[in-house]
């Protein structure tokens, strides 16, 4: 399997139920892959990117205490928001920043 197809198997198994990401290779693309094989490229990326990101996280350094204290260090926080239901406007997104 072509590095390309495997992007594509990848991206349907993290979108779809394995056997739905089979039936759309096959109404596309024509091809006949199976849900458990679509199950094993997706679970071995992941696990492969899980590894990389761990090893990322591994070799940060810690920031320098000089820079702890120092106003180059931002911090914010953000979240998502949420709908409530509103006399006025019906369904409206509310969120709140800070």
């Amino acid at each position: 399997m072509s590095s390309y197809l495997q992007d594509i198997v990848v991206y349907l198994g993290s979108n779809y139920v394995f056997e739905e990401a089979s039936g759309v290779l096959n109404k596309l693309l024509f091809l006949d892959i199976s849900a458990k094989q679509i199950e094993n490229v997706s679970e071995k990326i992941g696990q492969i990117l899980q590894e990389e990101e761990q090893e990322k996280i591994d070799h940060q350094e810690a920031l320098p205490s000089d820079l702890i204290d120092s106003q180059e260090v931002l911090t914010y926080v953000e979240m998502d928001g949420s709908m409530v239901f509103t006399r006025e406007e019906k369904w409206k997104e509310w969120s709140v920043t800070r």
